[in-house]
């Protein structure tokens, strides 16, 4: 279990898979000035570099082959680095040229989330490390402000007395910093992951939450939603499958804003909205509507409503119509050979998250036996094709995201019983299926 992998994280193993942040870190210095504030020295008391040294890349080679008394971040300082001001800018530029959160500044004060990220403590290490993103990982730094700026704006429509917006802002901005830690092309899409790899990337919440949480001046509410915001309430996030109120008021808003912020950037929010309301189970309702309103505005691009490819649409339901159809065959025959089994506890697991998906798809209209008559019925409304094509995608990233957690709660299994070996095959099929489409 993945439990098993957390119980054995403390905050000197956030940096033990550090060395993809240890490369980048010192790769900033070959186009920016990067200097040693301090000396770096080895675990053992080695001198590896001397305070005010400029560091790059061509010191790789001598860190690398050692464990760092200090993390390398605490003891480097670059030149024109993220800053308050710097982030202000990013936040501003964010509501004027995107037309996807230009909305936000009509919903809210501007001012008031401006000044949220004015007042956000960054602690010189935890710049460096978003400096580092800027430069290095843009597309991450890019998500963890549009992440901030969403969490500002769902604190203050909820007017919930979690923390300062300042502080909903901080977390916002560093919730993912640890997958600073995680290579680039793990995160590439579509890439078939190991075991180990699928580790760092499911442990990249506890990475940023031990990151920050060694800062004393670091609002520990902040630091909890760090580590929360991949959990869901019903149970099916990581890295510990919280539910419900088991989840801070914080870490509810900021997962709320990485998923609004992800289904932003991949265009699944047209005007049906089906995207939103298949999540209705994962998040607290009042947040969902928040951002539901927010994207209630957004039109999909006038190129997919004049031609949504309906045929694809259609072949992706028809597939997700027998995957869905072909587990509860599964899930019949297992119960029935194993029922009482230890690795129950798996199978009830997988058909409780199947379930929960097929439930939030009949309320959206879906019948699995009858996709004919419903894509008839979404072809005569104005809006219907894309709502098809948005009930197909989204329903897709929600049955990967079953996927994926099933293999999570196997993953420490070194020896796959029957049950994990039946649920593989099935996954294995249904991923064939769509490969084919």
């Amino acid at each position: 279990m993945i439990a098993s992998l957390l119980t054995q994280t403390n905050p000197a193993d956030a940096h033990a898979h550090g060395g993809q942040f240890l490369r980048d870190a010192l790769a900033l210095g070959d186009k920016h000035p990067v200097v040693a504030t301090t000396a770096i020295f080895s675990h053992n008391g080695i001198k590896l570099v001397d305070t005010g040294t400029r560091v790059t890349s061509a010191l790789h080679e001598r860190l690398v082959r050692h464990k760092l008394l200090t993390p390398i971040e605490r003891c480097l300082t670059a030149q024109g680095g993220v800053d308050a001001a710097q982030l202000v800018r990013n936040a501003q530029q964010l509501l004027a040229g995107d037309v996807r959160f230009e909305r936000i500044s009509e919903a809210m004060p501007k001012e008031t989330l401006l000044g949220a990220f004015r007042h956000v403590l960054l602690l010189p290490p935890l710049a460096f490390k978003l400096t580092v993103a800027r430069e290095q990982r843009a597309e991450l730094f890019a998500h963890s402000v549009e992440v901030a700026v969403l969490a500002v704006y769902l604190h203050a429509m909820s007017s919930r007395k979690v923390a300062d917006l300042a502080v909903t802002a901080s977390a916002g901005l560093l919730q993912d910093i640890g997958l600073l830690h995680v290579a680039p092309d793990i995160l590439a899409p579509g890439r078939a992951l190991s075991q180990a790899e699928r580790s760092y990337l499911y442990t990249h919440p506890i990475t940023a939450h031990l990151i920050v949480r060694e800062f004393m001046e670091f609002n520990p509410v902040a630091s909890t939603a760090i580590l929360q915001h991949h959990e869901r309430l019903d149970g099916s996030g990581y890295p510990y499958g919280l539910q419900g109120d088991r989840i801070s008021g914080l870490g509810k808003i900021l997962m709320m804003a990485d998923s609004g912020a992800a289904l932003l950037k991949s265009g699944a929010v047209g005007q049906g909205g089906v995207a939103l309301r298949l999540l209705h189970r994962k998040f607290e309702p009042a947040l969902l509507d928040h951002l539901s309103r927010l994207f209630e505005s957004l039109e999909a691009p006038s190129e997919e409503l004049v031609a949504p490819d309906c045929d694809l649409a259609l072949r992706q339901l028809h597939a997700l119509a027998e995957t869905l159809a072909e587990w509860d065959n599964t899930h019949a025959k297992l119960k029935a050979e194993w029922s009482g089994h230890e690795d129950d506890t798996l199978l009830d697991l997988v058909d409780r998250r199947v379930l929960a998906l097929e439930r939030s798809l009949l309320e959206s209209g879906f019948v699995a036996n009858q996709l004919e008559s419903f894509a008839d019925l979404a072809m005569q409304a104005e809006s219907g094709a894309q709502e098809m094509r948005e009930m197909a995608r989204e329903a897709l990233w929600q049955l990967k995201e079953v996927t994926l957690e099933a293999r999570r709660r196997s993953a420490a299994s070194a020896t796959p019983g029957a049950i994990e070996q039946s649920i593989a095959r099935w996954l294995g099929r249904a991923e064939e299926r769509f490969a084919r489409i």
